[in-house]
C-alpha cells in the first residue's frame, strides 16, 4: 500500500487540538516544525506538519521560515511541455511562494497536492492540481487552520464533530459519489480542481488559480490539429518513462489501447500492459484486450475478478476512499493494478480523460440530436411534427412521444433523465423520516451551477466541463488513484496532460463528433497507430457484473443483506423495500438494479466502518 499522507495546522493555542496530533503521529506520521528556523520563535501561532513518505520542507527564506508538504509530480510548465519536463519539489514551491504567493501556481503542471505555511505571516496555501488527481481538505476553526489530504485524518479534530451530512448521503445515492466541494463532513472542506485556498490570520480565499477555457478554433485545419495531437500525446506518454517497470492498464478501449501503442512506440523500454476479464460473457471484454496487445506487439497480462474476489476484497476497497464510493469499476482497477505490482511494475499508465476531453460518452452525440429537434422552428414541431405523431400507430408513436418529451427538458436536467435514483423513485426505498431531512433538488441544482460556466460556449463542450468535473474529478480518478495506492503502486494519467488539454479546449465541437460518431477527430488522428477492433468498439470499460453475480452467488448476497440492514437500522432504507425489490425488480433486470444494490451495499459498509452519525 502506498500511504504517502500528510496533515498539519497553524493554530494560536495548539493545546485545543487535544489528541488529535497525537492520534495521527501513532498512526506512524512525523512531525515537521519551523521550531529550528530563524524567526520561528516570533511567528505567535504554532505550526505543524504530519507526514508519512511525502516531499516536505522546513526552510529559512531571506530569514522567513517556511514549513511544506507535497503529494504528487508536479513539474515546471515555465520550463517548457516536452517529453523531458523538470520536476519541482516542495522547497522550490515554497521559495517560489515566499517571493510570489500563489500566483506562482499557474506555472505548475502536473499532478499534487501541496500545503506551504509562513508561521511569521501567520499565512497558509493550499491548492490542488487542475484536475484533482491529487485531493486536499482543510477545516478553519477560531484557532487557525489544519488541513490533510485525506478526511480520515482530520475526522478526530476537536471541530469535526463525527457526524455526517444525510444530504451528502442523498446526493451520493443520486451521483454514486460525492460531488466537491462537500465532503459530508459539516467542518471539512474540500478543494475543487485547479483551486487554491489562501488563509491569513483568520480571513480565507478560495479560489481557482486555472479554469478551463474552451476557445474553439475554427480557422485551424484537421492535418494542424492532427499533428499537435499525435505529438501531444508522445511527450504526455514519454514524460512517465523514466522508471524501470512501467505498465499500461489495458481494456481494448480507445484511451487505454492509445496509451498503450503510444508506450509502445516511445521505446524507452519494454511495457507490459495488464486486463480483467469476467466470466461473463456480457462484460469480459477480453478479446479486445488481447488483439490491441498483439497489435502492438506488447505482451498482456489477465486476471479474471471473480465473486469471491468481491467479497473478499470489498471492505479495504471501500475503507480506500474519503466517503461513501459506488464506482463498481474500483473492483477491478484493484485487481489489474494489484496484478501489476505481483509482476514488479512501478508505475501504471492510465487512459482516464480522453472521454472528457474528446468527446467519447454516447449520451453527447444523443443530447446534440434532442438540441437539433429543439432548435426547429417551434411552430413546426407544434403545428407539424407532433400532431403527425399523434395519429401514427401507437408501437411507433409512444417511443416519439417520449423523445419530444425528454427532447423539452434542458440541459443538464435532460442528462438526469435515467439517472438510477429518478428512475427507481426515492420514496420507493429510502424512508419519510430521511427524505424529510434533505433537498431532493440539491443534485439538480448543483448540476446547473456547474453547466452555466461561461467559459464552454458551446453545448457539448459545457457537458465535457460537467464530466470533468463530476465523472472525472470525483468518480474516475479517485477509482483509479485510491485502487493503485491501495495496491501499492504509482498511477499516471497522459490524456491529462496539460498540452493535450489546451489542444481539446481549441478543437472545435465539429471535430470531437461529427454525425453522430465519437470521438471523430481522435480517431482519424491515431487511425494507423490502433487496431480496427479498438476502432470500431463500443464504450465499455472495466464495469463489474455484480448484479448477475448476486443472483446466485451466497457470499455476496449476505453481503448485500448485512449492508442493506445496517441502512435500515441508520433510518435511511426502508425496512419494507428489500422483500419486494429482490423479488421482482432485481428478478427482471439484475443488471440494471443491481447497481442500486452495489451503491447501497458500499453506503452501508462505509457508515459501519467510520462509525459516524448521521445529521
Amino acid at each position: 500500500m502506498l500511504v504517502e499522507t500528510y496533515c498539519g495546522y497553524l493554530a494560536e493555542a495548539p493545546e485545543r487540538l487535544g489528541s488529535w496530533t497525537g492520534r495521527v503521529e501513532n498512526a506512524g506520521h512525523v512531525r515537521l516544525d519551523a521550531s529550528g528556523l530563524s524567526g520561528a520563535a516570533e511567528a505567535g501561532r504554532e505550526t505543524c506538519i504530519l507526514s508519512r513518505d511525502i516531499d516536505t520542507c522546513a526552510i529559512d527564506v531571506n530569514g522567513e521560515p517556511v514549513v511544506g508538504a507535497l503529494r504528487g509530480a508536479p513539474y515546471d510548465l515555465d520550463a517548457g511541455n516536452g517529453a523531458n519536463t523538470t520536476r519541482i519539489r516542495i522547497d522550490e514551491i515554497a521559495g517560489r511562494m515566499a517571493q510570489h504567493g500563489a500566483e506562482c501556481l499557474a506555472g505548475i503542471g502536473g499532478t499534487f497536492s501541496l500545503a506551504v505555511v509562513f508561521p511569521r505571516r501567520r499565512e497558509v496555501i493550499l491548492a490542488v492540481d487542475r484536475f484533482a488527481v491529487e485531493n486536499l481538505y482543510y477545516i478553519q476553526d477560531r484557532d487557525g487552520i489544519a488541513f490533510g489530504n485525506r478526511t480520515q485524518l482530520l475526522a478526530a479534530h476537536p471541530a469535526c464533530a463525527q457526524s455526517f451530512s444525510a444530504q451528502a448521503i442523498y446526493d451520493y445515492l443520486y451521483f454514486h459519489c460525492l460531488p466537491g466541494p462537500d465532503t459530508g463532513y459539516a467542518a471539512i472542506e474540500r478543494l475543487l480542481p485547479g483551486q487554491f485556498v489562501h488563509w491569513r490570520d483568520g480571513t480565507t480565499t478560495v479560489q481557482p488559480y486555472w479554469q478551463p477555457r474552451y476557445t474553439e478554433d475554427n480557422n485551424a485545419t484537421e492535418d494542424n490539429f492532427t499533428e499537435e495531437l499525435r505529438a501531444a500525446m508522445g511527450n504526455a506518454v514519454s514524460r512517465h518513462m523514466t522508471e524501470q517497470g512501467v505498465g499500461c492498464f489495458l481494456s481494448g478501449g480507445l484511451d487505454s489501447s492509445t496509451v498503450t501503442g503510444m508506450s509502445a512506440a516511445a521505446g524507452k523500454g519494454d511495457i507490459t500492459a495488464f486486463t480483467i476479464g469476467f466470466d461473463a460473457p456480457e462484460y469480459d471484454e477480453m478479446n479486445f484486450a488481447r488483439a490491441a496487445a498483439d497489435h502492438f506487439g506488447v505482451p498482456l497480462v489477465p486476471y479474471y475478478v471473480t465473486p469471491d474476489d468481491v467479497a473478499a476484497s470489498l471492505p479495504e476497497i471501500i475503507q480506500a476512499f474519503d466517503g461513501p464510493f459506488g464506482n463498481a469499476s474500483a473492483v477491478p482497477a484493484y485487481y489489474c493494478a494489484k496484478l501489476a505490482v505481483d509482476h514488479g511494475m512501478s508505475v501504471i499508465l492510465a487512459g482516464d480523460g480522453g472521454d472528457e476531453l474528446f468527446g467519447g460518452n454516447e449520451r453527447y452525440a444523443k443530447q446534440l440530436v434532442f438540441e437539433k429537434y429543439m432548435a426547429l422552428p417551434a411552430g413546426l414541431r407544434q403545428s407539424v411534427i407532433e400532431p403527425i405523431v399523434d395519429r401514427v400507430p401507437a408501437a411507433l408513436s409512444n417511443k416519439a412521444i417520449r423523445y419530444i418529451e425528454q427532447a423539452a427538458v434542458p440541459l443538464p436536467d435532460r442528462l438526469m433523465t435515467y439517472n438510477l435514483l429518478e428512475m427507481v423513485g426515492a420514496t420507493s426505498f429510502l424512508t419519510e423520516e430521511f427524505l424529510a431531512s434533505i433537498d431532493t433538488r440539491n443534485p439538480i441544482r448543483s448540476l446547473r451551477s456547474m453547466y452555466s460556466t461561461d467559459d464552454a460556449v458551446s453545448t457539448l463542450n459545457r457537458m465535457l466541463y460537467l464530466d470533468l468535473r463530476i465523472t472525472l474529478a470525483d468518480s474516475d480518478l479517485p477509482k483509479v488513484s485510491r485502487m493503485c495506492d491501495l495496491a501499492g503502486i504509482r498511477v499516471a494519467y497522459p490524456m491529462l496532460d496539460e498540452a493535450l488539454f489546451d489542444l481539446a479546449a481549441r478543437l472545435p465541437a465539429r471535430l470531437k463528433i461529427r454525425r453522430g460518431e465519437l470521438r471523430y477527430f481522435f480517431k482519424r488522428a491515431f487511425s494507423e497507430l490502433l487496431p480496427a477492433s479498438t476502432l470500431n468498439k463500443s464504450k465499455h470499460g472495466f464495469g463489474l457484473p455484480f448484479g448477475v453475480w448476486l443472483q446466485t452467488d451466497p457470499k455476496l448476497q449476505e453481503l448485500v443483506a448485512a449492508n442493506l440492514s445496517v441502512l435500515e437500522d441508520a433510518g435511511i432504507l426502508r425496512r419494507d423495500f428489500r422483500g419486494e425489490f429482490l423479488s421482482a425488480k432485481f428478478q427482471e433486470h439484475p443488471g440494471y438494479y443491481g447497481t442500486l444494490l452495489w451503491v447501497l451495499t458500499c453506503l452501508g459498509m462505509w457508515l459501519e466502518q467510520q462509525r459516524v452519525s448521521i445529521n
